[in-house]
C-alpha cells in the first residue's frame, strides 16, 4: 500500500493568553483506527512541553522534534510535533501548558499506508535570526516511497512563505499572537525542504520529518523446477 497524503482533520489557532495549567482545545476529531496522527503544534511565549490528551489516544512528542525561536539564543516561541497512538474516538485535543502562554496554533493530520513499525525514521529542525531562507536539512531517506513533512513558524516581521515547488502540497497557515505556522508536505524524498520568506527580518523555527511508507511484500521466486507437483515413477514397482 502506498503512503498517503496527509488528510487534515482540524486546524485552528488561539491568541488568548492563558495562565500556567490553562487549556487550549481543538475542534472535535475522529481520527482512523490504525492511521498515522500528528499534532503539528505552535506555541507563543513557552517553551516547556505541553501536556496533550484527547480523542481517545495517547499523545507524546515525537522524538526530537521540538524548537524554540524568536531569537535562538534566547527563544521566546516554540514548534512541536505529538504523536497519537492507541485507540482512537471522537472528541476534542486538549493542550495543558505550563507556563503563562500567548497564543497556540495547531493542525491535526492524518496518514495511512505507512510503515507502522517506524512509521517517523528521522527528524530534523533548525532556527535562525534575521533570516529569510528557513531550511532544515534531512538524511538519505529510507526508501523511494517515503514523504517529507515540513512545519515551519516565524514572527511577524515576514508577510509570506514560498512554500517549495510544484511537488510540496501546502496544508495551510495558522496566525496566533505574534507568531505565524505553516505546514507542507512532499510525497517524495527531500533532503534539504524549506523555502524563502518575503519581508522584513523575521526569527524563524522549522520542523522536517521523514513519513515512512509501509514495507512492500516481495514474494520469493519459486524455484526452477517445483512446480506442477510430483512426477509420477516410471515401470511401477519390481
Amino acid at each position: 500500500m502506498a503512503l498517503s497524503a496527509p488528510s487534515l482533520l482540524t486546524e485552528g489557532s488561539d491568541a488568548t493568553n492563558v495562565s500556567a495549567s490553562g487549556t487550549y482545545v481543538t475542534a472535535s476529531v475522529t481520527p482512523t483506527s490504525g492511521a498515522l496522527v500528528l499534532l503539528l503544534l505552535g506555541l507563543v511565549t513557552e517553551l516547556v512541553e505541553p501536556a496533550v490528551t484527547g480523542a481517545g489516544l495517547t499523545w507524546t512528542l515525537v522524538p526530537g522534534a521540538s524548537v524554540g525561536y524568536d531569537p535562538v539564543g534566547a527563544p521566546s516561541d516554540s514548534l512541536w510535533i505529538f504523536r497519537g497512538t492507541g485507540t482512537p474516538s471522537t472528541g476534542a485535543i486538549t493542550v495543558t501548558v505550563v507556563g503563562v502562554t500567548a497564543g497556540a496554533q495547531w493542525k491535526v493530520l492524518e496518514w495511512t499506508g505507512h510503515n507502522t513499525t517506524t512509521p517517523i525514521p528521522q527528524v530534523a529542525t533548525n532556527a535562525a535570526d534575521d533570516d529569510l531562507s528557513p531550511i532544515v536539512s534531512l538524511g538519505a531517506f529510507g526508501g523511494a516511497g517515503n514523504g517529507t513533512l515540513l512545519l515551519v513558524a516565524w514572527d511577524l516581521a515576514a508577510t509570506s512563505w514560498a512554500h517549495e515547488g510544484f511537488d510540496w502540497e501546502y496544508i495551510g497557515a495558522e496566525l496566533s499572537g505574534d507568531a505565524d505556522m505553516h505546514a507542507a508536505w512532499n510525497p517524495g524524498n527531500d533532503t534539504t525542504p524549506g523555502g524563502p520568506l518575503t519581508g522584513g527580518s523575521p526569527e524563524w523555527g522549522a520542523i522536517a520529518l521523514e513519513i515512512a511508507a509501509a514495507a512492500s511484500f516481495i514474494p520469493f521466486p519459486r524455484p526452477r523446477g517445483m512446480g506442477g507437483g510430483m512426477r509420477p515413477m516410471s515401470g511401477g514397482l519390481a
